[in-house]
Formats: structure tokens, sequence, C-alpha cells
């Protein structure tokens, strides 16, 4: 009894070229250029609509195009319609593509001298299997002679089906198919392959042919009766290099209110990015899922990004990456010390290295001061804010308030020595930064917010040195001009994690916790048992509520270290004595923070 192989078939990728519409003038009379055309291969055939060269619009020697083979004739002009394609879709003995559609497209090749491929696809496909690759050809004049290919990305040549010179007129005139079979290989490291239909005969007279259902099937058996070829493992080539990429730092930090930090700074451009390949970034070291955006890159928020060369033809990976955590940081106070001074009495501060800069802050001021760091006064004037002050070369006014314009003493404001602020609503705040910029705030009234101020009247930045390992000096002064006072309190400003955490001491032992306040049934040893204490506090059931304001503000006489919950912030708030010169405190919010040195 003879047994019959029962063949299933999975579709790799299929092409039937679609519709053609009706063909207008409008529409290059129905014709369409192939997105699988290999560059350098067969011309686009365009119509007449678009075109005076005669080979082109009757898709002549070496032209192509994908229409339906009864609207060919339509784009011929008229003036010149001789040709030898099918009839018009329209006229008898019309022909139609595979499908028998009127409107069905077809490739229409008239392939000349070209000996290259028409068709090419870059598929992956799975191991072990066998599989189908075939093309239906309508042959209008012979001689003709067809190529399939299966390569690998290399361009080796893993098996090929040449048909015979088709020169018998038995093949004209009806749609036949041409296929070639072959079986994967096994554990091999790539698994893409190019499939290429191509012409294979150089003959101007003649040559012509349809083209449609190109495919590839995955196929569950050779059909009875039919052999193919077990493919050699394919070889895929990749650009992206055998190093990693190079980063000038694994740490980048950015600061509030900004959300990220740009990783395009880190890359470092030795190596060289190998040509064919570009940067990415993903956030994990297996470039799993997508690689982050142009937008995502230059605004990358807190984590590890990793840096690979990718090779996007061929779509392969550097062997390994880079790695660049991203933290977010923030400026914390690093020396914090007040000051009071009269009749032009000069403040000096010798700050240890930041990498920040420094913020001074004024509580009460008459009408003016000076600024200078480590020798150069950070303006070329005093920084002057009365309102009749307009002398150049004297007493002259050089802040204003910049959006909108607006001045003390004038339209509402109040002369700036008649305002008085506190550690926490200054009346004046100064930042120094060490790539050189200084920002001016000024307030418009008592505990009133700050807005920025500008420089004018000629009053300009100078060119000074912020050191970052060394020591700052900073001295603030006043050009005297009758009594003179000024007050405030300067801060240095260090960058630091925003978050930070300290393992907790797991000693045993220390002293014991004398106090202890209970609504159990207290049991021996305790509070003695619990090391280290000041108070112990116990309950199952109850919470521990500390004093609650309305608001903070209200409390007339706070001490440092006073806690308290502030209703209206909803938040538990500490109040600290920042500047014990001038017996000023502050009231703040307790989270979580980072006060370690760096």
């Amino acid at each position: 009894m003879q047994s019959l192989t029962i063949v299933q078939a999975q579709e790799v990728f299929s092409e039937n070229f679609g519709t053609s519409p009706s063909p207008t003038a409008e529409n290059d009379y129905g014709r369409s250029p192939s997105s699988y055309m290999p560059s350098g291969s067969l011309g686009y055939g365009t119509s007449y609509a678009n075109t005076n060269n005669a080979s082109a619009y009757k898709i002549d020697d070496n032209y192509y195009a994908v229409v339906a083979p009864g609207y060919i004739r339509a784009g011929i002009n008229p003036a010149n319609s001789g040709t030898w394609w099918t009839p018009a879709y329209d006229q008898p003995n019309t022909v139609t593509d595979h499908s028998g559609n009127t409107n069905g497209a077809a490739m229409i090749i008239n392939a000349g001298e070209t000996l290259a491929p028409f068709y090419e696809r870059t598929v992956t496909i799975e191991e072990d299997s066998y599989y189908k690759a075939s093309l239906w050809i309508y042959i209008v004049n012979t001689p003709v002679r067809i190529a399939i290919d299966i390569k690998d990305l290399s361009g080796n040549t893993l098996t090929t089906l040449t048909t015979d010179e088709i020169t018998d007129a038995s093949y004209k005139g009806h749609w036949f198919e041409i296929p070639i079979y072959f079986k994967s290989n096994k554990n091999c490291a790539s698994n893409k392959v190019r499939v290429v239909f191509r012409n294979d005969k150089s003959e101007r007279s003649g040559n012509d042919y349809y083209i449609d259902d190109l495919s590839l099937t995955k196929i569950s058996a050779y059909p009875d009766g039919v052999s193919g070829t077990d493919i050699a493992c394919p070889i895929t080539p990749c650009n992206a290099g055998d190093t990693a990429p190079s980063v000038s730092t694994n740490l980048l930090t950015f600061f509030d209110p900004a959300t990220g930090a740009d990783l395009s700074t880190a890359a470092s451009a030795t190596p060289s990015i190998p040509t064919g390949a570009t940067l990415v970034w993903y956030n994990n070291a297996d470039h799993v899922g997508n690689a982050l955006s142009n937008t995502e890159v230059a605004n990358a928020p807190e984590g590890i990004y990793y840096a690979f060369f990718y090779d996007a033809t061929y779509e392969c990976f550097s062997p390994a990456s880079a790695a660049v955590t991203v933290k977010k940081y923030c400026i914390s106070p690093y020396q914090n010390k007040g000051f009071a001074t009269t009749n032009g009495q000069s403040t000096t501060y010798e700050l240890k290295p930041t990498d920040v800069g420094f913020q001074l802050d004024i509580y009460k001021i008459d009408n003016s001061l000076n600024v200078t760091v480590n020798g150069t006064a950070i303006t070329n004037l005093e920084l002057d804010f009365q309102s009749n002050h307009n002398t150049t070369g004297g007493n002259l006014r050089t802040l204003r308030f910049k959006d909108p314009q607006a001045y003390y003493g004038a339209g509402g404001i109040p002369e700036i020595y008649n305002i008085t602020g506190t550690a926490t609503t200054p009346v004046l705040r100064i930042i120094i930064r060490k790539d050189g910029t200084v920002s001016f705030y000024g307030a418009k009234a008592t505990g009133g917010a700050l807005y920025e101020l500008e420089l004018f009247n000629g009053a300009g930045l100078n060119t000074y040195t912020w050191n970052t390992s060394t020591t700052n000096t900073i001295i603030i002064g006043q050009k005297v001009d009758g009594p003179t006072h000024i007050s405030g309190r300067g801060i240095a400003l260090q960058s630091m994690p925003c978050k930070c955490t300290v393992a907790g001491s797991t000693e045993t032992g220390g002293n014991p916790t004398k106090v202890g306040i209970t609504n159990q049934t207290k049991q021996a040893g305790w509070p003695e048992n619990i090391p280290n204490g000041f108070v112990a506090l116990e309950s199952q059931k109850a919470g521990f509520v500390i004093t609650r304001v309305n608001k903070v503000s209200d409390i007339a006489d706070p001490k440092d270290g006073m806690i308290a919950y502030d209703i209206a912030d909803k938040c538990v708030k500490l109040y600290r004595l920042v500047d014990t010169v001038n017996n000023m405190g502050e009231w703040q919010c307790i989270k979580q923070n980072c006060n370690q040195s760096k």
C-alpha cells in the first residue's frame, strides 16, 4: 500500500501586490514601484503622465512596474502606443493577475539585460524546519530564465534554483509556479536568511513576464516525490563591533527642579561608533524591550542605563555595554553662618570647597552692598537699590525687578531699607555658582515672596573663579554713605543625594532606657531591656500624638529643636536655630533627605 505525506503549511511571507486603482493620470495610471525591488536593479516604469521617456512608460527593456496587467496599456502614450504587452482590460483576451481579478496587481517585468534580483526579502526562519519558496510567473515573450536564491545576510548562497532557459511556446500564456525546497540547520547562531528572486537571462528580444504570489512557507515535510537541500547555518554580519562603548563618566547627576540627566553627555568619542552602527541606550543590561528614545536619552530619570552599539541593518548589538548611573542630587547647606555689621564693616567667609556655590540671604540692609569671591568683585558696580541713587560715578541704582520691570521705592514697593526679612523669608537672596553665574532675588514686602532681579544702568557681572577643591573666600561689604548696616547669613552649597540611608546599629548593650510609658501590663525588665533610649512608649492599640497647631508660625517663641504638627501644611515640622548671630530660626517639614558629607 502506498502512503501519502500530508503537508501542512505556515506562511512566513506572501506577496500578491494587492490591487491597482482604476487607471488615471492622477494615480500614474494604476502603476506603483515595489519597496522590495533592490537598488541598482530594474528601473521603475512610470506612466506617460509623469515622463516622456518611452522606455519607461512602455515598460521596455530593464524596466518594471507593479500594476494590473490589463492596465498596462492605459499608461502608454497614445501617440506612441505600440506595445508587446497583453491586451487591455477592456479588450478581448485580456490577462489578469494570478488571482483572476481584473484590478489585481502583478509585477510587470521587461528584464532586458538586467541580471539582478527583482524581489528580495529578509526573514527569520526556525531551526530544523522544512521550507518552500516560490513564485508564480506568466510569460509574455520568451526566452526567460528565473532563479531563486536562499542567502544568509553575509551574502553566502545557502541553496539556489535556476530554471532552464524557457523558450518553448507552451510555457507562454498561462500562470505556472516555480518552487524551491530546503531544510534549515540546528543550533545556529543566526536564523536570518534573505529570499532572492532574480532574473538570470540577459536578452533584449523577449524576456517579458509577469510575477505574482511570491512566498516563503514553512511546511511539515517535503511533498511526495520532491527533494530539497539541507542548508548550512546562516552567517549574519554585525557592524556593532566587538567591544562595549566607552563613557566619560559612570555617574550623572541632576538637581531639582530638573527631572533627569542627559545620557549623551556621558558618551565618549573613543572608541568611535563603528560604521553602520549607532549608539543606543537601554534601561537593562540585556537590551530587552525598546531602546530609549532621543527624548528619554536627553532626560533620563534616576536609574542605571546601559549603552550599546547597535546595527539596525542586521539587528545586532555590541557584545558588552557601558553602564551609567543617574542620580538625583539636592543642594544642601554645607556651612551656615550669620552676620550683622554696621558702618561699612565687612564680613569674611572662609569656605571649605563646595561643588555648587554660595547663597547669601539678607535680612536687613540700608541701600547697597558689594560681594567679592576669591578677590574678585562679582559685579563691576556696587549693588544699589535706593530709588534716588542716579548719579553716574557716584551712588547709582543698579538692581531692579526683572519681570515685569519694577523698582524699590516706586509703584507701591517700599524702599529696601523699610523691608525686614527672616531666615525663611529674606529681603534679598544672591546665589553665586561655581560656573560663574549669579542670580539675584528680592522681596517686595516684609515676609513676601522672592522675585528675580536684574542688573541695569551699566552694571554687569565680572569673571570670578570658584574653587571646588580648595578654600573659597567670600567678603560682604558696603560703601559708607551715611549710617550703614547689613545683616543676614551665608550658606555654602554642596550637592548631595536627595535621599540616603544608613544601616541601623545592631550592637547589643548600651545604656538602658530609664523611662517608659505603657498602657499594657508592665513586663519585668522593661524598659531597661531597650538600649540607648530616653523614653520608651508602648501600646498595641493607641497612637502617639504630638502637639498640633494650625500653623507653626503662630508659635510666638519657638525653641531650637521644637517639633509640632502643622495642620495647614499637613506635616510634622522641626524648628532649627540656623543663625545664632541674629537669633534666626526656621520651621521645616521633616522628610527623608541626606545630611551626610560627600
